[in-house]
């Protein structure tokens, strides 16, 4: 009995050294840290904290949207770094990670691969680590307009919503929900826009002028609203910006808008007609989709495609479109709409052939020429605020011949100069406007003349 003890007392040592001498060798695992997985023949991932590396050599796999390796941990990514060696992104690699703000991308990437980055809806800061004709050869294919609206073709490195986020403000008013400020509105994940909690009091949405860009998810879920004011200065409707605002019936989009993000107007089930501005060139993906009661679209002559689905589930029975019929051959339509858009009636409306405008400055009046010392004469006129300046005659005659002096004033602000008519005796003053205008200046008619008599 004794001798077995000690055996006992022995083997418990024996594991208690060698549990020693394992976490000994073992590096330690820095917390939230999961350690490296193969998700290609030669690249691996890792996870720590928030942020998702993907590293080695060659192609990852592809995947299906439930069978990616980080799947649990997809709403705790807010960044994703591909390092360089990496030449494939496989398909649905990075899908429905919806809280995914920053991506890093490596010059060695020359294929993206189908849906990679799908609903990625927070993505905002896109940098791309090589040169424009790199990026230029990447092969995006189909399903990553998130990562196509942060990466603009021909620029390295692009990031979006990150301007003027402090120079937002907003007030809510009798149901009407006022957003202010200049430059482009913060991105917002889905249910944390600062009138969010707010929305069922809102029943009118005013963006004032200065915006150029609604963020995602800026309105989304706003059941009550009926109308929306929407800025001249607007350039960009991010993407679900009005997802779900069931009672919204039409929004007039204004002339500048020239980006529309995907799902936009999804779920939008009272909008009854959409008129989409020149400056669009592509239909997002879902831009429409389930808007049931829309019927009518105007489409400019300048759309080139039209993305997965964006008016499925609508009731189209007319589209207007002001191109040719020719062009409209040309439109890529994604096959995913063919059902919704065949059934409706295709009207040409081609624009008429603009007509050039003359151009003209405002005319302009003097209020007074003045003596001033040292044989000066002030003159002083009426200011435009449409015109680029002004320019001012002084001479000794009225035909303006002799002993003529002219200056030129480039601030429309400008409402006098002082003119060196060197000596005493009778000057005359006139006065004109100008613009400049595709480089060409073109000035306004000379106003009526007045004289000054110089006398110290």
């Amino acid at each position: 009995m004794h001798r077995f003890s000690k055996r006992i007392r022995f083997i418990g040592i024996f594991i208690i050294m060698l549990a020693i001498m394992l976490q000994s060798t073992v590096p330690a695992m820095a917390a939230g840290t999961v350690s490296s997985n193969k998700c290609g023949a030669h690249v691996t991932y890792s996870i720590s904290g928030s942020v998702l590396t993907i590293k080695g050599s060659g192609a990852m796999f592809d995947y299906s949207a439930d069978t990616i390796p980080w799947l649990s941990k997809k709403d705790k990514i807010t960044s994703i770094r591909v390092e360089d060696g990496v030449t494939v992104i496989g398909s649905y690699a990075f899908s429905r990670c919806k809280y995914v703000n920053q991506v890093r991308l490596p010059s060695s990437v020359s294929q993206i691969r189908t849906k990679a980055f799908s609903y990625c809806d927070s993505l905002e800061d896109v940098a791309y680590n090589g040169s424009t004709a790199q990026y230029n050869k990447i092969d995006i294919m189909a399903g990553n307009s998130e990562l196509k609206a942060a990466l603009s073709s021909g620029m390295a490195t692009i990031r979006t919503y990150k301007e003027s986020a402090a120079s937002i403000s907003w007030s809510l008013t009798n149901g009407t929900l006022t957003v202010r400020g200049k430059g482009k509105m913060p991105a917002y994940h889905f249910m944390e826009a600062p009138w969010f909690g707010k929305r069922a009091s809102i029943k009118r949405i005013v963006v004032a002028e200065g915006i150029t860009a609604i963020s995602t998810y800026a309105f989304a879920c706003c059941s009550k609203v009926t109308s929306v004011d929407l800025p001249s200065t607007l350039d960009e409707i991010g993407a679900r910006a009005f997802y779900k605002d069931i009672a919204l019936a039409s929004v007039d989009l204004p002339s500048g808008l020239s980006v529309i993000g995907r799902m936009a107007f999804q779920d939008c089930t009272s909008l009854k007609k959409l008129v989409i501005p020149s400056g669009v060139k592509t239909l997002p993906e879902y831009m429409c989709c389930g808007c049931s009661r829309l019927t009518e679209v105007v489409l400019p002559g300048t759309v080139t495609g039209i993305g997965s689905s964006a008016f499925f589930g609508t009731a189209l029975s007319q589209i207007t479109y002001t191109g040719t019929k020719a062009r409209w051959t040309c439109v890529k339509i994604d096959i995913s709409n063919k059902k919704d858009i065949s059934r409706a009636k295709i009207v040409f409306a081609e624009p008429k052939a603009e007509v050039k405008k003359t151009v003209t400055s405002p005319a302009v009046s003097i209020v007074s020429v003045r003596n001033v010392k040292d044989c000066k004469a002030k003159v002083t006129y009426q200011t435009s605020s449409d015109c680029d300046g002004y320019q001012i005659q002084v001479a000794k005659d009225k035909s303006f011949t002799k002993n003529l002096l002219t200056k030129k004033v480039s601030d429309r602000k400008d409402a006098d100069k002082v003119m060196a008519a060197g000596s005493k005796g009778t000057w005359y003053a006139r006065v004109r406007t100008f613009r400049t205008v595709g480089g060409k200046t073109v000035y306004s008619a000379w106003s009526a003349v007045k004289s000054v008599n110089i006398t110290k």
